[in-house]
């Protein structure tokens, strides 16, 4: 980003590659922060004041940390601003008093909608954002908790947002016996400062904030989900069953506004071609003016050698070559060094990633090494080494794996469940990762190779499912084993 601007996420942790779907729904700070880098804070500004957002400051107040809403805003036109995406992309100003009369009942004053009709953003805009709000697959599950027991409304494709500010506070447990540490004996900790919710229906907007209204923090835990959104959910079920029985439409629509379905490579955003791995199309939606029209090429087939996964040469014997697919992600700016090397990095950690894409990481990189290597070895003595360690080091032999528990076609219920796995490698195990419908849910590095799977309780009993594990060994060989048509069953 430039400067000292050293933005982290809510729990700490970097999460490698997600799509903007992913991260709203899920509030993660870098990508919010990358966005509004990408959209300047200017045009954020001149946005949300198209909105009727009440905001204090100016764009150079807050820079890019204003995609994490560090600015202060008035809740009433924040929470009204969501019109937008339950509507066209149209809103109204908000007003207290729909109706004045007179002592005999006389009309004086009536609340007239079409003089406070305001536009706000492109209707596909805001189909587009209302439809990621209201995908409730994407909330995610945290510590075991659904995060949709709070924010979904049983009945109603319903969209919600959390949101949490946090501040630093002197620590009240600080040992000054002992020396300062971060994390065990921190002088300052973080915790919430305002906390909300914000959601929608076709019939209603509303919003909920929790705060001291003097401006002191709150308690450790006092998220937007734990403390706004249990208030938010019990008043939107109230005020819909109090609509209902006025008479309101039980099966009013949002507008329909249509969106275009693409199928994509889920990393880098382009058109999936025949080369894209099948575990990275994903269907997207866009709206019609943003439709991507670009093919996906970070995505090629390679000759590589088995034991270094660089490019073959003419030393490579023809038993330690293999066809490969070969990802090559990049940032959105990978002309900027402090938006490419974090992600090359993290590629770089987190081998077992790209594994179980089907695909390996992009070989180029290792060129040079491996052609000082060839220049130190140009005999044929060490042409004989090299055929002996391809000899030990093939594909020839592969980890097998095979589930044990469950078996094909059983029944599970949702919470967690124990997969066991039997396993045998000529050259060890280096991970076992165990997916749920294609989803990586979990990995082991190390023995017994058990996997817990957390499995939502908004599965429709009856449903049917897979479970699928991966092996790697230490020269990133793979096998997977998979097991289909577990379905669902309740919980007794």
């Amino acid at each position: 980003m430039g400067g000292n601007y050293k933005p982290k996420n809510f729990d700490g942790n970097f999460l490698g590659p997600v799509s903007a779907r992913e991260a709203l729904n899920r509030s993660i700070n870098i990508p919010a922060i990358k966005m509004a880098f990408l959209a300047t804070p200017k045009r954020i500004f001149e946005l949300v004041k198209k909105l009727g957002v009440k905001i204090i400051g100016e764009p150079k107040d807050h820079g890019v940390a204003i995609g994490i809403g560090v600015a202060e805003v008035e809740p009433l036109s924040h929470i009204n601003a969501f019109q937008v995406f339950a509507r066209d992309g149209t809103w109204y100003e908000p007003t207290s008093i729909l109706e004045v009369r007179d002592s005999s009942g006389k009309v004086l004053e009536k609340f007239d909608p079409a003089k406070k009709k305001r536009d706000g953003i492109d209707p596909e805009i805001a189909a587009l954002v209302r439809n990621i709000l209201t995908d409730e697959s994407t909330r995610p599950t945290i510590d075991d908790f659904d995060w949709n027991k709070l924010l979904q409304l049983e009945g109603f494709d319903n969209g919600a947002k959390t949101g949490t500010s946090n501040r630093q506070i002197d620590n009240p447990e600080f040992n000054e016996d002992e020396p300062e540490d971060k994390k065990d004996n921190p002088k300052k900790i973080t915790v919430p400062g305002d906390s909300w919710t914000i959601g929608f229906t076709p019939y209603l907007v509303a919003g909920v904030w929790v705060g001291n209204n003097r401006g002191e923090p709150m308690k450790s835990g006092a998220t937007g989900l734990a403390v706004a959104a249990p208030i938010w959910k019990r008043f939107m079920l109230d005020a819909h069953a109090l609509l209902f029985k006025q008479g309101a439409d039980r099966e009013k629509p949002y507008p329909e506004i249509k969106l275009e379905t693409r199928k994509i490579n889920k990393f880098s955003g382009k058109l999936a071609t025949d080369f894209t791995p099948p575990k990275l199309v994903r269907e997207e939606v866009f709206a019609s003016f943003s439709v991507p029209m670009e093919l996906d090429e970070s995505v090629k087939i390679m000759e590589v050698d088995k034991v270094s996964g660089l490019p073959v040469t003419e030393y490579t014997p023809f038993y330690a070559r293999r066809r490969q697919r070969v990802l090559n992600l990049k940032s959105l700016r990978p002309d900027m060094p402090n938006w490419n090397e974090p992600v090359q990095e993290w590629l770089k950690k987190h081998p077992r990633f790209l594994s179980s894409m089907g695909a390996i990481r992009d070989p180029e990189i290792g060129i040079n090494r491996l052609r000082n290597l060839q220049s130190r070895m140009p005999g044929e003595r060490d042409k004989q080494l090299r055929d002996d360690v391809h000899n030990k080091f093939t594909q020839k032999n592969p980890p097998e794996v095979h589930i044990a528990s469950p078996r094909s076609g059983g029944h599970i219920a949702p919470g967690k469940i124990d997969i066991q796995v039997t396993l045998s490698s000529k050259f060890g195990i280096r991970e076992v990762e165990f997916y749920f419908d294609d989803q990586l849910i979990t990995y082991t590095t190390k023995s017994p190779w058990t996997g817990k799977l957390k499995i939502p309780s908004t599965h429709t009993p009856g449903s049917k499912h897979t479970i699928r594990v991966i092996a790697i060994d230490q020269l990133f060989n793979t096998s997977e084993d998979e097991i289909g048509r577990a379905s669902c069953r309740e919980r007794v």
